[in-house]
């Protein structure tokens, strides 16, 4: 199941350039229109006829312990990576590719540093997915990681 900067096959609501998912823009993700809307074209109430509010927020935002750091340095060396660990004076970084060493930065060497808005996940990682396994990945996410029948209402 292609989902990732998959064009829709109904309904755009009138978005230019909509996907299914929209990697970096949920604005112009029928998915998470389909989640915020109420009415016409809204996803199919399981157990309720509200938006959950929290669900539409995990679509939003990336939570800073998995969100990417991009680093300029001072001679305009461009890295990508997690921050392992950091004191007042260096840094240590995990690029974002895994065959790549570990990299440690003074921070007098850094000119720009800042979150990246774009999520680490791997680009299609869900096109891997079943539809029933993209169903229960929303559903554990919905749950805020708790497990029970009874945090999927």
């Amino acid at each position: 199941m292609n989902v990732i900067g998959a064009r829709p096959q109904h309904d755009t609501f009138g978005i230019d350039n909509a996907m299914l998912i929209h990697p970096g823009d949920p604005s112009r993700s029928i998915l998470y229109q389909r989640l915020v809307r109420q009415g016409r074209g809204q996803m199919p109430p399981l157990c309720r006829k509200v938006a959950d509010e929290r669900a539409v927020a995990v679509s939003k935002v990336i939570p800073e312990n998995y969100a990417t750091t991009e680093i300029e340095s001072r001679s305009g060396r461009q890295i990508s990576g997690r921050i392992e660990r950091e004191d007042n004076r260096t840094l240590l970084m995990r690029p974002l590719d895994a065959t790549e060493e570990m990299v440690t930065l003074r921070k007098s060497d850094i000119r720009r540093r800042a979150f990246s808005s774009v999520s680490n996940m791997p680009a299609g990682i869900v096109n891997t997915l079943t539809e029933g396994q993209i169903l229960d990945l929303l559903a554990y996410l919905i749950a805020d990681g708790k497990p029970g029948e009874e945090n999927r209402k």
